[in-house]
C-alpha cells in the first residue's frame, strides 16, 4: 500500500513530465465607487475582474489548463440608527466558470469615541455564504487601524466531513492619512492696488 508508480498522477501521464513548481503572472483589476450622503450615511459599490491573464496552472508541461476568469461585485450601505450605532448591510457575489458564490450579511458598528482625530468603534456582524456556511465577524477601528476576526460554521452537505467546523480569518488594515496639510486657496492682490 506504500508503493507509488509513475502512472498514478492522472491519465497515464508519467512522473517525468510532472513539474514540482509552477509560476505564472496573474493580473487582477478593480474599482470602488463611494458616495457620502451625510456624516454617517454612505454607499459603496465595487467591481473586480480576476485572472485577466488566464495563466496555465497545470503541473504537466504538455497540457493546457487555464485558470478561469473570476468576476466580483460587492456593495454596502452604512446608515445611522442611534447616536452611537450604525448598521452596514452588504453583499458580495463572485462568478468563476460554472461556479458562483453569494454572500449577504450585516455588520453593526458601535462608536466608542469620535472626537477629533480619535476614532474608535467596534463591529459585530453575521454573514452567510448561501448554501454553505454562516460567518460571525468581530472587528475594531482604532484611528487609522482596522482589526478583524471572523469564523465560519459549515452547514452544507460537507458537514459529514467538517462536523460544522470552519476556520478563523484575521485581517489587519492600515489606512494612510494625507501626508500634506490641505492647501489654502486665496486670491493674490496685484502690487499696484
Amino acid at each position: 500500500s506504500n508503493l507509488v508508480f509513475d502512472n498514478q498522477n492522472g491519465g497515464g501521464s508519467s512522473l517525468e513530465n510532472f513539474e514540482t513548481g509552477v509560476s505564472y503572472l496573474n493580473v487582477n483589476a478593480g474599482v470602488l465607487w463611494e458616495t457620502k450622503f451625510a456624516k454617517r450615511k454612505k454607499l459603496q459599490v465595487g467591481f473586480a475582474a480576476h485572472n485577466l491573464t488566464q495563466p496555465n496552472i497545470n503541473f504537466y508541461g504538455n497540457d493546457d489548463s487555464k485558470l478561469d476568469l473570476r468576476f466580483s461585485f460587492h456593495g454596502s450601505y452604512q446608515f445611522k440608527i442611534t447616536e452611537k450605532i450604525d448598521l452596514i448591510p452588504g453583499i458580495l457575489t463572485m462568478f468563476q466558470g460554472p461556479n458562483q458564490q453569494i454572500t449577504p450579511g450585516i455588520n453593526a458598528k458601535y462608536i466608542l469615541d469620535s472626537r477629533g482625530n480619535n476614532y474608535r468603534a467596534v463591529y459585530l456582524g453575521a454573514w452567510t455564504r448561501t448554501g454553505d456556511a454562516a460567518v460571525v465577524v468581530l472587528g475594531m477601528d482604532w484611528n487609522t487601524l482596522n482589526v478583524g476576526l471572523s469564523y465560519d460554521f459549515n452547514y452544507s452537505s460537507l458537514t459529514t466531513a467538517s462536523r460544522y467546523r470552519g476556520g478563523f480569518e484575521f485581517s489587519l488594515i492600515y489606512i494612510f492619512r494625507e501626508a500634506l496639510p490641505p492647501r489654502q486657496h486665496f486670491k493674490t492682490c496685484p502690487d499696484y492696488i
